[in-house]
């Protein structure tokens, strides 16, 4: 059979793909919306505080204004592009960085105080938003250090803020402690619940996505039992009855070895074909992919220097399953402009499928086995049919999904 086409330009893949894929878990997007609030509130305090910080500049020592900027706000900004871009242990140590950073500034405010009082309400511009980089702790790994980095913070910042302010302001200083941490407070514990709903979201597709791969294994062990009652009843029970009408003689000697070799081959039942021609399989192939996209293209590249093989059935709609299943995921998280297509490969003994987009891409390494579309209906469809299956992409690199039988 000659090739009726080229082969589908496949997308290129990195060879050390750069960070996380991006995932649709919502624990990430959660976590991902707010690293960019925050980094927006960091954005906005700047803005407002940026008088105060030329205003209060000359209270402390010279270094400290450039040195507190830094480890305040760098960290802040940083999460907007990390909330697009980065993956979440970035997200998390930038989140981190502005925990740290802030409870730095505020210890060294003590240290480069000069001892002279600053003619307003507010010695130091970190005492508007101690609850800010409390904020960003939530997206950590370890979310609940966030309560007791805003108790500490904002207390430490009240009393610097109280030392440095002039003395026309006195007040108690317990209650403006309680006040800054209650009403920060409120924003942190919302955050953490936001969080943890996330990843209670996540715990509860994963335990469905478990149940539906029992329910998949439960059900592909009801089709064994099926076609072995089949083999039982039209095999051996009837080679049994008629061993005792009329004895064993050569015909029924063979009719035991072919049922015998049934039941190692799992052969499926005589209504449906037990083997497929390549221009069958091509035809299953089309079909399949004409389900899910009528526009994509299917091509074949024939090696064979004979007759092209024939594969058993199973074989052949594990492929087209397959195929049908890779195509879907391509459809929906390749990207509108991705660009897919099926290529055929006819060998001696063989037949390869490989489905390709040049598409957004992800990590594999980061599915889940739980994943029904990937680990049930592609990797598991192809090896319960003596097949393979393998995905290559990386993000931004596009995906191959290359399906081979036999193994």
């Amino acid at each position: 059979m000659a090739a009726v086409s080229d082969a589908p330009a496949l997308a290129p893949l990195s060879p050390d793909p750069p960070g996380d894929r991006e995932s649709t878990a919502d624990s990430e997007r959660i976590r991902r919306l707010m690293a960019r609030f925050i980094g927006g509130g960091y954005v906005a305090y700047f803005a407002v505080t940026a008088p105060e910080i030329l205003s209060q500049a000359g209270y402390v020592a010279l270094w400290w204004t450039p040195v507190a900027l830094i480890t305040t706000y760098l960290p802040g900004w940083l999460l907007i592009p990390a909330g697009y871009f980065s993956d979440l242990r970035t997200i998390a140590r930038l989140a981190a960085l502005c925990g740290a950073g802030y409870a730095i500034s505020v210890g060294l405010w003590f240290v480069a105080w000069s001892g002279v009082h600053v003619p307003g309400d507010r010695a130091t511009f970190l005492v508007l938003f101690p609850g800010l980089a409390s904020l960003a702790l939530v997206l950590t790994r370890w979310p609940l250090l966030s309560i007791g980095h805003l108790a500490i913070a904002a207390s430490t910042v009240m009393v610097a803020n109280d030392r440095g302010r002039s003395q026309h302001f006195e007040s108690a200083i317990a209650p403006e402690i309680v006040w800054a941490i209650a009403f920060s407070g409120v924003f942190v514990g919302a955050a953490i619940m936001a969080v943890r709903t996330g990843d209670l979201l996540d715990q509860s597709r994963a335990y469905a996505y478990t149940l539906a791969a029992q329910a998949a294994a439960e059900q592909a062990r009801g089709i064994e039992r099926e076609r072995y009652d089949w083999l039982v009843h039209d095999r051996v029970l009837a080679i049994m009855r008629a061993a005792r009408r009329s004895g064993v003689d050569e015909r029924l000697s063979a009719k035991a070895r072919q049922a015998l070799a049934e039941f190692e081959t799992e052969t499926e039942a005589p209504d449906r074909p037990t083997s497929l021609s390549v221009s069958e399989l091509f035809a299953l192939l089309r079909t399949a992919a004409a389900v899910v996209d009528d526009t994509v293209p299917v091509t074949t590249r024939n090696s064979c220097t004979g007759p092209a093989p024939e594969l058993p059935a199973a074989a052949g709609h594990a492929l087209g399953e397959a195929t049908g299943e890779a195509l879907r995921n391509s459809r929906n998280h390749a990207g509108r402009e991705a660009t897919i297509g099926v290529l055929v490969d006819i060998g001696e003994s063989s037949v390869a499928v490989t489905i390709a987009d040049n598409g957004r891409g992800f990590d594999p390494a980061l599915v889940p086995q739980q994943r029904i579309g990937i680990a049930v209906s592609i990797h598991r469809r192809m090896q319960r049919a003596g097949g393979a299956a393998e995905i290559l992409s990386a993000p931004g690199a596009g995906t191959q999904v290359r399906l081979q039988w036999p193994k």
